[in-house]
């Protein structure tokens, strides 16, 4: 019979944690009779995952971000010994690393299995062949990712052009460049759009828009997987024949979203898709690769970032960025 109450609580029931971050709490345990057990440990780990079939073979990869950390709670781990009934409280800490790469909590949310975990466990060891107690809880951990980078700071543009129909019907061509004001953002910053389409064909375009995207690729056994989905979008009136449309400074705010990763096994990347709609027609795209970011610009903003100017030394400090950064959760726990 396993205990009455078995639970890892958080200090402060925080559950976002940056590298360095240390993580504190305990593991409740309440037995309704005193219990035989080698030992109470519990265990931090940091892993990602990716898994698809794919022409009936299974492809999969797995990566480890850090060595298991182990707290040894109560016990010698080699002989039995009895714990009393009643509550038990067993205080742990751990220190992430600061060293090497800890990529930002992620779970997919489309075929195939993708995840990015940080987890505790706590285990009551058992003697001979009487199963083990466990109970799990997923903590979220994400990198630090500054968009004040100088290489980040600079604007980026597109250009392209496309011509309607061929040969003896081909109609002046449509062209459309596009610049933005830096390279990363945070959520609930803006991303300033500016753009130049001239339509010289004789249809005439039905809309003008930009469309922020999210691009999850996967990648195993030497094949990759990859989803795409849309998550801000603002669009304007169409471009008559003959006539042009030019954005100066439009605002797209970017939404709650996750930083940018960029492992080996798994990628979350966003692209700026600015879009002539053409009827009857392919229609004509450039695309502008950026980052999303967790610590807020720090410069003039281009608009309305949502974090006061106050907060923004206080940001470059590591150890206040979980009270700062208003980061959602996007992982549940699992027990």
């Amino acid at each position: 019979m396993g205990p009455r109450v078995f639970t890892i609580n958080l200090l402060g029931n925080n559950e976002t944690y940056f590298p360095g971050s240390v993580i504190e709490g305990n593991v409740v345990l309440e037995l309704s009779k005193p219990k035989l057990m080698k030992r109470l440990k519990i265990v931090l780990t940091g892993n990602a995952y990716v898994h698809w079939t794919e022409d009936k073979t299974n492809c999969s990869a797995a990566v480890s971000f850090f060595e298991d950390m182990t707290v040894h709670l109560w016990g010698n781990g080699s002989d039995s010994e009895e714990m009393a009934s009643g509550e038990h409280e067993f205080p742990f800490r751990f220190q992430l690393p600061t060293d090497g790469r800890l990529p930002s909590s992620y779970e997919s949310d489309f075929g195939p299995t993708g995840y990015i975990h940080y987890s505790l466990k706590a285990t009551i060891v058992r003697s001979g062949l009487k199963l083990n107690h466990n109970t799990k809880r997923i903590i979220n951990v994400n990198e630090i990712v500054d968009v004040n980078k100088p290489r980040l700071m600079s604007p980026s543009s597109k250009s392209k052009e496309k011509t309607l129909c061929c040969l003896w019907c081909a109609s002046g061509p449509l062209t459309l460049s596009a610049t933005i004001d830096r390279g990363a953002y945070c959520p609930g910053e803006s991303i300033s759009i500016s753009t130049e389409a001239d339509n010289h064909s004789n249809r005439r375009v039905n809309s003008v828009r930009a469309t922020l995207k999210q691009v999850v690729t996967m990648f195993a056994c030497g094949k990759s997987r990859c989803h795409t989905k849309n998550i801000e979008r603002i669009e304007d009136i169409g471009i008559e024949a003959h006539g042009s449309s030019n954005w100066n400074n439009k605002l797209l705010l970017v939404p709650s979203t996750i930083p940018t990763i960029d492992i080996h096994i798994l990628t979350v990347s966003y692209v700026l898709t600015v879009t002539l709609g053409i009827p009857r027609a392919i229609d004509l795209h450039v695309e502008i690769p950026l980052k999303i970011g967790n610590v807020p610009y720090n410069g003039e903003p281009a608009a309305e970032s949502g974090f006061r100017a106050t907060n923004r030394d206080a940001l470059h400090d590591s150890s206040a960025l979980p009270y700062l950064l208003n980061q959602p959760t996007y992982l549940s726990n699992a027990y």
